[in-house]
């Protein structure tokens, strides 16, 4: 299972493929948008999306992603992913080759060194 995914977003319901890669697989996000973009981020993120709207707009990154570690304390989340939404692409090394690699793979993989790792 992949843990939560929330992503912080303005301005680009045309081009965020993170949320659009993670819509066609079914894998449900969590996105924290502006008042005034709640219904085209819902449009473009489907019916697995939770969409958190920021009580202010305009008042930047830091200001929303604030809003998403709150989310994510308040949800009682040991661990979550927090990505940006214009990542298209995705790759894994083979044989010093970058193979590219669905999101969820992706995700899939680096989630499970987490936990072999003690400094994480």
């Amino acid at each position: 299972m992949i843990y939560p995914i929330l992503i912080c977003t303005a301005g680009r319901t045309d081009k965020c493929p993170a949320i659009t890669d993670l819509r066609d697989a079914g894998v449900p996000v969590t996105l924290f948008v502006e008042p005034h973009e709640a219904a085209a981020y819902k449009r473009v993120a489907g019916s697995k999306a939770e969409i958190v709207i920021l009580p202010e707009r305009d008042k930047g990154l830091a200001y929303t992603r604030n809003a998403a570690l709150r989310h994510a304390v308040e949800k009682g989340f040991d661990w979550y992913w927090m990505i940006d939404d214009d990542l298209a692409r995705w790759y894994e090394i083979v044989k010093k080759k970058a193979i590219q690699i669905p999101i969820t793979t992706a995700l899939e993989k680096a989630q499970d060194l987490f936990p072999k790792r003690a400094d994480v």
